[in-house]
């Protein structure tokens, strides 16, 4: 029983390794926690180290704390048989601010400054017009970000969206979607996204509810 004991404790750390990381900003370690199916990528490995250079650049003006993608894609770009994945979810904080500590009311800030510069029409037609949003979204061009605006505000939260038209590896055409939640744990302003193909109107509602979920995840492992 004690060695059944010990066995399952050893696992249970295991389990516990796998989805939390620890990262200092300043003086503060918040632990991270990682959507569910994906894996951390890793700058030892040459297929990842590349990935996160330009995953370093994404967030403008942020410093780069780690870096996930959905683990099947990881794992077939890993051995080349697939394309760089399309699924992955970064963790950034603003570059210079390491040892600032951010009231809560930072993020109310925030997200009424994102709300008087974002398009505004726009994320009131993702409500409104669907048919209109998606002659819209055609219409980006190549390398183009159009911010959505502001999807979702909570107490400690505010999500937005923007997209992006990319063209893959083998020259057909795909819009990204970034969703970012930006939020206040343990005093440090922590800018949390996630990107996935936009494959129809229900792709940001489904991402928003997906990652309200990796928030919450993320809020609780870092309760004082």
């Amino acid at each position: 029983m004690v060695r059944i004991a010990a066995v399952a404790i050893a696992c249970l750390v295991t389990v516990l390794a796998a989805v939390a990381k620890d990262v200092q900003i300043g003086p503060t370690t918040i632990n991270l926690t990682l959507p569910s199916a994906y894996c951390e990528l890793d700058d030892g490995n040459a297929e990842d180290a590349s990935l996160l250079k330009v995953m370093g650049d994404l967030p403008v003006r942020s410093h780069l704390l780690a870096a996930y993608a959905d683990c099947k894609q990881l794992t077939g770009f890993r051995s080349g048989k697939e394309t760089v994945p399309s699924d992955f979810a970064i963790y950034a904080t603003p570059a210079g601010a390491m040892n600032i500590v951010f009231p809560d009311l930072t993020v109310k800030q925030v997200c009424a400054k994102l709300r008087t510069e974002g398009e505004q029409t726009l994320a009131g037609l993702w409500r409104e017009n669907r048919l209109r949003v998606e002659g819209i979204i055609k219409g980006i061009k190549f390398n183009e970000m159009q911010f959505l605006g502001v999807m979702a505000e909570e107490s400690s939260v505010c999500y937005g969206a923007s997209l992006v038209k990319l063209k893959t590896d083998v020259g057909t055409e795909k819009v990204e979607v970034s969703l970012f939640a930006n939020t206040i744990i343990r005093g440090k302003f922590i800018i949390f996204s996630l990107y996935a193909p936009y494959v129809g109107i229900d792709t940001v509602p489904a991402m928003l509810s997906k990652h309200k979920s990796n928030v919450a995840t993320l809020t609780a492992a870092n309760k004082n």
